[in-house]
């Protein structure tokens, strides 16, 4: 039952950071995306951004499989490594009455 949701949040999107406590190449992330069918569903999209000093950019490059977030299984997003400190995926919520975006876990590989 572990698990992120953004859950009764009243933004558009919202995100989930994982700090590394210092440079790490990373050009993977699976998210193991949840959906309850109701209140938490798969995002409209997502995006994986990288820590560059104080801001926060997306990845270049960055191929998402499926191209349309699924819930209850994993969606990867790929792309030439990058080294940095933290990563973070910002979730654009389906927008489908309240229902908001979830992850019960989250993968990040270098390859």
């Amino acid at each position: 039952m572990n698990r992120w949701t953004s859950y009764e949040s009243p933004n558009t999107s919202d995100w989930l950071a994982v700090d590394f406590g210092g440079k790490k190449q990373v050009g993977r992330v699976l998210l193991h995306v949840f959906s309850d069918g109701g209140g938490v569903r798969e995002p409209k999209s997502y995006v994986v951004e990288g820590r560059t000093g104080s801001e926060w950019k997306a990845v270049p490059g960055q191929t998402n499989d499926p191209a349309k977030p699924t819930g209850s299984m994993i969606n990867t997003a790929t792309f030439p490594p990058v080294s940095t400190s933290k990563i973070r995926v910002v979730f654009t919520h389906i927008g489908e009455g309240k229902s908001r975006s979830g992850v019960t876990e989250i993968e990040v590989w270098e390859k």
